[in-house]
């Protein structure tokens, strides 16, 4: 009953006349896929779905899919492969974005941009059927219709390849701003964060770690005193939207790296094969010659 009222709600947003034949659309798409759904080699590429709103199945073999508005038939469907390209009355189908054409399962001859293009499905006979312009897209996050307003696109939290979509969401939070950027200090001082979306909340941490998962996240409610080296991690969060991009600034201050240890407490003991030594070069830090000018050399890093 469910979906069929799902379906019922998509025909009346889209237009589409209950008493219609077949109706397909471009339902939703996957750019940057990494944990939704593999493809019959078992690679987790890059994916369209494709639903069919209307009351009785269509045969997709013949239509063309593109990812180029001035090319719309970049791709077109098989036309002897019923099995993989009937989509059922009120039906999702799946089409792979990764050009390999000769695998099996349905790949167009294209790949999705993380970046944001245009989509354009059309008939056998070059009619467009369908467009869609997606904005820019994070990994395993999806642009598609509304589950309620299918007229309606937006950014789904939780992708759903071959099956309804969730609400969309109202995007991605905007990016926290810090006042100071990275580099060297030789003063104490208050680092200021914020975020031009009304009514969202900054979260952040001091010690390397992710602000939305991590154990020791604070929420941000005024400038943070730093006197020591200091990695600090920012993320905006909001109701409705998405987390914004997580912004990491460094504060290194000049007492701390010149007299660091080989192996401080906390940092990585290993840069890959190679073990890990954090201590500037003893014999320049206590020399006569350079010792004084250790600090100013460390500033101009900044500069």
């Amino acid at each position: 009953m469910k979906k069929h009222v799902a379906a019922a709600l998509l025909w009346v947003c889209l237009g589409v006349s209950p008493m219609a034949t077949a109706q397909v659309y471009i339902n939703e798409i996957m750019a940057v896929n990494q944990s939704y759904g593999t493809d019959p080699q078992g690679d987790a590429e890059d994916w369209v779905e494709l639903v069919n709103a209307g009351n009785v199945s269509v045969n997709l073999g013949g239509y063309y899919l593109s990812d180029d508005p001035d090319n719309p038939q970049k791709w077109q469907f098989p036309t002897n492969q019923s099995g993989l390209t009937r989509l059922p009355a009120r039906g999702h189908l799946v089409v792979w974005a990764d050009s390999d054409t000769q695998a099996s399962g349905l790949h167009a001859g294209f790949n999705l941009s993380s970046l944001g293009e245009t989509l354009v499905l059309s008939s056998p006979s070059g009619d467009m059927v369908d467009r869609i312009t997606y904005e820019p897209l994070r990994a395993d996050v999806t642009y598609g219709r509304d589950a309620l307003n299918a007229a309606q696109w937006g950014v789904l939290a939780f992708p759903t390849p071959g099956m309804a979509n969730m609400p969309v969401t109202l995007g991605f939070a905007s990016t926290p701003v810090a006042e100071q950027a990275s580099g060297f200090h030789d003063q104490p001082f208050s680092l200021t964060l914020s975020t031009p979306l009304p009514g969202a909340a900054i979260w952040i941490t001091l010690d390397g770690s992710h602000p939305r998962t991590s154990s020791t996240a604070l929420l941000y409610s005024q400038p943070v005193f730093l006197d020591r080296t200091t990695c600090v991690r920012a993320i905006v969060l909001k109701t409705g939207y998405l987390p914004s991009d997580v912004v990491t600034r460094t504060y290194l201050f000049m007492s701390d790296t010149i007299n660091q240890p080989r192996n401080p407490e906390g940092f990585p003991s290993k840069w890959k094969s190679v073990t890990a030594d954090y201590e500037m070069d003893p014999d320049i830090v206590a020399s006569a010659q350079y010792a004084g000018k250790m600090q100013e050399a460390l500033l101009s890093c900044s500069r």
